[in-house]
């Protein structure tokens, strides 16, 4: 297959595909892909993965136990599979390996993005293949993605690369809206709509910190990924404009979602998905107490002030001086307000530059400022123009958008992003030549 015809081909023919690149490399899908109705369909795909008679262990959170856990034990016990189901309450917690059997040859996990984490980490060190339903925003765009991060804070939100997984299940929004009118309970079904077009949309800031770090950090770039990623995002943008229908719009978005952690999968690392607006996502709700799993809103509204600070930079030639910022200072204040050890934010951070590795850095931007910042002024007005959109998605028409971040909180989470940042970013960049320290200076 060709790269650049990703988009036209039907998702569940992406299982492990291989795809012909202009960067002189051949992508590859390792794992199955399925968009469907799982609960009817399961023991169809998972036939692809073990044999029957094979043992399933199945770890549900408590909200994907309450929805699925009689259907799908039930359904794969019909087609022959052993199963043995467990509900994880606490997230957060390391999993006890002896929950899992000797003998499992899958573990299937059902639930967000943290219990999807978990998830991956119980099977890297269990070293057993894993499958994956994902039930929120965040889980659909990182299930095919070849890492998992630790979502606590005092693990500074470190991401760890893994095998990919063995198979990936999506269930279509129309199958869970047709399902509930069934069984009387359409009052009950609300969209996430917004939710998973706010995520997606964000992730132009995670595109231009890809190109930024290829122009100013020597990362390897493929232009066809970058292009097909981008594709993506602008028809999650028609969509919302055009499809009227929520529960449609849903099903198309999480189709997209899936599309973009393929492509996740055929880079071969997060970068796609890993810019500033993550690091500042996980720093606000690390300072505000919030424990919501849809965090896709907030990557957006923190994802139009970074464009806009990257537009605001990268406009004119600035040849002031400004000093460095000190280390020592950011993690006494990273410390104290997130509750993190110093001495582990010390060892997390990057080393600051020295002077040639400076002169370098500044000799780089001056040679692509031109092109940075029309990549920041466009990235800009897609996403002014997808908040135009967003907004339509709620019954408040976007008014609880309008005040969700204080200055203060967007500043510190912002500022202090690069700080722990697993990948470099363009905000990387700003904070060692010092401009963000006036952010922090002013709150």
């Amino acid at each position: 297959m060709n790269l650049n015809n990703l988009n036209t081909y039907p998702i569940n023919q992406l299982s492990k595909q291989k795809f012909s690149c202009s960067c002189g490399q051949t992508h590859e899908i390792i794992s199955n892909i399925a968009f469907d109705n799982i609960s009817e369909k399961i023991d169809h795909y998972i036939e692809k993965i073990i044999p029957p008679l094979s043992l399933i262990s199945i770890i549900y959170n408590h909200f994907s136990k309450e929805k699925y856990g009689r259907v799908l034990d039930k359904k794969l016990g019909n087609a022959g599979y052993r199963v043995n189901s467990q509900t994880k309450e606490t997230v957060g917690q390391p999993f006890c390996h002896s929950i899992i059997p000797e003998d499992t040859r899958l573990i299937l996990g059902i639930g967000s993005h943290s219990h999807q984490s978990e998830i991956k980490q119980l099977a890297y060190s269990l070293n057993i293949p894993y499958a994956f339903i994902p039930s929120c925003p965040s889980s659909h765009l990182l299930s095919l993605a070849p890492s998992y991060s630790l979502e606590n804070p005092k693990n500074t939100f470190d991401i760890f690369k893994v095998s990919p997984p063995a198979l990936v299940l999506c269930e279509a929004a129309k199958n869970n809206y047709q399902s509930a009118v069934a069984d009387n309970q359409s009052a009950i079904i609300i969209p996430q709509a917004g939710s998973y077009f706010s995520l997606l949309s964000s992730k132009l800031v995670s595109l231009f910190d890809y190109q930024a770090a290829a122009l100013l950090n020597a990362e390897k770039f493929c232009p066809d990924i970058f292009d097909q990623a981008l594709a993506i995002i602008d028809e999650a943008t028609c969509d919302a404009l055009t499809i009227k229908n929520q529960f449609e719009l849903e099903h198309s978005l999480k189709e997209k979602l899936i599309r973009y952690g393929a492509l996740c999968q055929l880079k071969g690392n997060t970068r796609l998905v890993l810019g500033a607006e993550v690091t500042s996502a996980k720093i606000f709700s690390a300072l505000t107490h919030y424990s919501g799993e849809n965090t896709g809103e907030n990557e957006f509204l923190l994802a139009r002030v970074l464009m806009r600070l990257y537009v605001n930079y990268l406009q004119e030639e600035n040849n002031f001086f400004t000093p460095p910022p000190s280390n020592n200072e950011r993690a006494n204040l990273i410390s104290s307000l997130l509750k993190i050890q110093e001495q582990t934010v010390l060892e997390k951070m990057r080393p600051l530059p020295n002077l040639y590795e400076e002169n370098l850095a500044l000799y780089k931007l001056k040679t692509h400022r031109q092109e940075l910042f029309a990549l920041a002024t466009e990235f800009d007005a897609k996403l002014t123009l997808a908040f135009s959109s967003l907004k339509k998605l709620y019954l408040d028409e976007g008014y609880s958008l309008i005040n969700y971040l204080t200055k203060k909180e967007s500043a510190f989470s912002i500022s202090l992003a690069p700080d722990l940042a697993p990948k470099f970013t363009f905000l990387s960049f700003m904070k060692d030549r010092g401009l963000l320290e006036s952010m922090l200076a002013s709150q």
